[in-house]
């Protein structure tokens, strides 16, 4: 038993190496075979511990981040916040559980089916669980030009599937081996193989034919800011400070003549850049007035990341005014007008808001730190124009980049810009798995996406998954590049999106049926 637990525990700690900024996304066609081999026959409930453990190993290494942010955000201690990284291990791994009790459950009833109905069920897994930060297999191959492109056709998780089959085809070979019966699978042998060289195949068409349609597209020029600011430090900070910073850094690359300049998330903090009241600190101007002339004397579409407060009539327990607040962006066009304004719709779970805090409004005195943000209602596509091109875009906030049923709603555009504000999770290898997720979008969608973060990773994806420009996490940068601006007809937007569905409705169905089962075996007996 002690190998069977050591081969899972090292093949969850291996996704450390698989996951970026490590990024040895090759060995991830195998290094799950060992947990699959920890599997044994008719012992299922053994196996689903087993997998569990697995998946609090890969979460544990994984996740070791959540620490450093609930210290940023919180005024919990250090014994409170790594409480909360083997919280999160602990409960997000409980889908592993389901799927390492499946395994022989479906080898006992389908055979050698079960090579390729289990890989079906991880999909349906990452399809539903309400992860706070999804974790998408299929998302590791992203720098792989060749097999990314196959996200194209049915999605991310259509990757994932591919790696869960070739991993249980391994295994298969050491269950057969074990038992001595050493099953015939070379039909499933060689239908995988087939599918891997289609997806090669079409891998290398894809990205090159994709590569010919952009050498032809229209471009925009785009300015790349990020600063090298910490989070203590941005906290610290007067928010009249961060926009003298940003001006300056927006100063310097007026000569490159940019068509669109962004400040990422959180740039002013809870200032409105639609504020019109003067102040000192602008030379008499408002707020508003500062960022339309900026726009309008430099004729460049103007994103700003910033926080919207409205304040009402009524007061607090404590004699202050109440307000409602949103994590916002805001467009000043090449004419210097407020051409529209987007609320986040999907606020951050402890970061911009405490989960049941209006129920139980004494959550927000015994955790300090975290906001109080409100969700917007609805997306908002921006227009602008780039000498004789105009073009639409939407912009997912932070976080809202990584979620499939989000940028469904925002997929209708023509470039996608990303702004986010990930200081808080400090130097870890969090900002460059949130950065990883957010290229299934370009990718899936068929369009190009900006990604600009307060302290980086910044960087431009294009349709066929190649990034550019990408920055580095911490470092100060402001520079102009080039946008190609074409857009892909991907057939995951025509309806490829429905794969991961299938597999719900599928696993749900099994499931459904094996609840009625149970119950009339219980009724039966009783």
């Amino acid at each position: 038993m002690i190998w069977r637990v050591l081969a899972v525990v090292l093949a969850g700690a291996s996704m450390k190496i698989v996951s970026p900024p490590i990024g040895v996304y090759e060995i991830h066609w195998f290094n799950l075979i060992p947990a699959f081999w920890a599997m044994r026959e008719e012992e299922n409930r053994s196996n689903a511990w087993l997998m569990y453990l697995f998946g609090v190993s890969l979460l544990g290494f994984n996740y070791n981040w959540v620490s450093e942010s609930v210290l940023t955000f919180s005024n919990l201690p250090d014994i409170v916040a790594w409480g909360c990284v083997a919280a999160y291990a602990l409960v997000f791994a409980i889908p592993f559980w389901v799927l390492g009790w499946s395994v022989h459950w479906c080898r006992e009833r389908f055979g050698l089916g079960w090579l390729w109905l289990v890989p079906g069920l991880q999909v349906a897994i990452e399809q539903t669980w309400p992860a706070l930060f999804p974790y998408y297999h299929g998302a590791l191959f992203y720098r792989s030009d060749i097999t990314w492109q196959f996200a194209s056709i049915l999605g991310v998780t259509s990757l994932s599937y591919l790696i869960f089959l070739t991993n249980a085809l391994g295994a298969e070979l050491f269950f057969g081996r074990r038992n001595n019966d050493a099953p015939m699978i070379h039909k499933h042998q060689f239908l995988t193989l087939g599918i891997i060289v289609f997806h090669l195949v079409f891998g290398w068409w894809r990205r090159d034919a994709v590569e010919q349609q952009l050498a032809k597209a229209p471009t925009i020029r785009a300015a790349i800011m990020q600063q090298n600011v910490t989070m203590t430090h941005r906290l610290e900070r007067s928010p009249w400070v961060a926009i003298r910073d940003w001006g300056k850094q927006t100063m310097s690359i007026l000569d490159q003549k940019p068509d669109l300049v962004v400040w990422p998330e959180g740039s002013l903090g809870p200032v409105n850049p639609d504020d019109d009241r003067p102040t000192k600190a602008l030379g008499g101007r408002s707020l508003k007035q500062f960022f339309s002339d900026l726009a309008d004397e430099n004729d460049f579409a103007f994103l700003i990341g910033g926080g919207t407060i409205n304040f009402h009539d009524e007061l607090d327990e404590d004699g202050f005014p109440t307000y409602t607040a949103y994590n916002s962006c805001y467009l000043f066009d090449d004419q210097g007008e407020v051409a529209g304004r987007y609320d986040k719709m999907v606020p951050l779970p402890f970061g911009e808001y405490i989960p049941l805090a209006d129920t139980f409004p004494i959550l927000r005195k015994w955790i300090k730190g975290p906001g109080n943000f409100r969700a917007g209602k609805e997306v908002t596509y921006f227009k602008a124009r780039s000498q004789n091109l105009e073009y639409t875009f939407s912009t997912p906030i932070c976080y809202e980049a990584i979620l499939n049923f989000q940028m469904h709603k925002m997929a209708d555009a023509d470039l996608f810009i990303n702004i986010t504000n990930d200081a808080w999770f400090g130097k870890t290898a969090a900002p460059h798995q949130h950065a990883m997720l957010t290229t299934v979008q370009a990718i899936e969608w068929g369009r190009p996406l900006f990604r600009l973060a307060y302290t980086g990773v910044s960087f431009v994806v294009e349709p066929h998954g190649q990034i550019l420009y990408e920055t580095k996490p911490f470092e100060e940068v402001s520079r102009v590049e080039t946008i190609r601006m074409g857009q892909i007809n991907t057939i995951y937007r025509q309806g490829g999106w429905i794969f991961p569905w299938l597999w719900v409705g599928f696993w749900g169905y099994v499931f459904g049926l094996m609840a009625i089962e149970r119950r009339s075996l219980r009724i039966f007996r009783e």
